[in-house]
């Protein structure tokens, strides 16, 4: 199948030898992500290769903890292979049947984000044998020199220096439980994935990166489905207020830089979000 690549790879997927009798008979796409990803057709099944492309990425930790997890009850892919080629670590897991909310026109939100908070509560309960999460850029404040780039966020770079709160490392957290790694199937919730960043961190900022509005999404917009996506949460689990907001105002002025101010309205957006947030 000639599916077009929107990058260049790496590695040449074929060139890896997996164990488990693993072989890759066709790439079926080349979905948008950091690291390399290829949906894969196998002998007889269809599975997922992901390759690490920088140090950025963390896959190593990735196929520990999804391991580590099998002994909770989460729907989450299962690991049929891992390992290194040339340089590159690499996970292959098993596919996971369900959409994105963005994939979906028709979606009751009601259900639908009340067990998305709960989902992340349940995931900050267990108490799972790992490491520290490894601390990524949008987990501190953005370095000081942004500001000459941006000098509109002068203002909230102070702030979050002058109400700083340390991470603390006491909670489970997914690391990057956002909609685009849950899957839904008839409202309920059907594959969490990609734990790459997961490990013993802050579960508020978790929360707050669940939360942040991204420029495409058409639910998480109103203040009645926060409401709910945190009434969800709430049945298994709490949360500091103040360190929620932190890290929602944070979360909101790395949106901004990552925006670039392309989109005027998104960035118009984000900053009277963070005005309501800091006021």
């Amino acid at each position: 199948m000639n599916i077009e690549k929107w990058r260049d790879n790496i590695i040449d997927p074929y060139s890896i030898k997996f164990n488990n009798n693993l072989i890759i008979k066709d790439i079926l796409s080349y979905p948008y992500a950091a690291n390399d990803v290829y949906k894969c057709l196998g002998n007889d099944c269809i599975f997922y290769l992901k390759v690490q492309r920088d140090d950025k990425g963390n896959i190593n930790n990735e196929s520990n903890i999804l391991k580590e997890l099998e002994k909770y009850n989460f729907l989450i892919p299962k690991v049929l292979d891992s390992g290194k080629v040339d340089k590159y670590d690499y996970i292959v897991t098993s596919e996971l049947l369900g959409l994105r909310l963005s994939q979906i026109e028709d979606f009751n939100k009601s259900v639908c984000l009340k067990e998305y908070g709960r989902m992340l509560s349940l995931i900050h309960a267990i108490k799972p044998n790992c490491d520290k999460i490894k601390i990524r850029k949008i987990n501190d404040i953005p370095d000081y020199e942004i500001w000459k780039k941006y000098p509109i966020l002068k203002k909230y770079i102070d702030w979050l220096e002058k109400n700083r709160i340390e991470m603390n490392y006491k909670t489970f957290i997914h690391g990057d439980f956002q909609y685009a790694n849950i899957l839904y199937k008839d409202d309920k919730i059907s594959g969490i994935l990609d734990w790459e960043y997961s490990g013993m961190g802050s579960k508020e900022q978790d929360i707050a990166w669940a939360i942040v509005r991204r420029q495409t999404q058409n639910f998480l917009r109103t203040k009645k489905e926060l409401e709910i996506f945190l009434k969800g949460y709430k049945e298994i689990g709490s949360y500091n207020e103040k360190d929620f907001k932190w890290y929602l105002v944070n979360s909101y002025v790395h949106f901004y830089i990552i925006n670039n101010e392309k989109d005027k309205k998104y960035s118009k957006f984000v900053l009277r979000k963070i005005e309501e947030l800091i006021r």
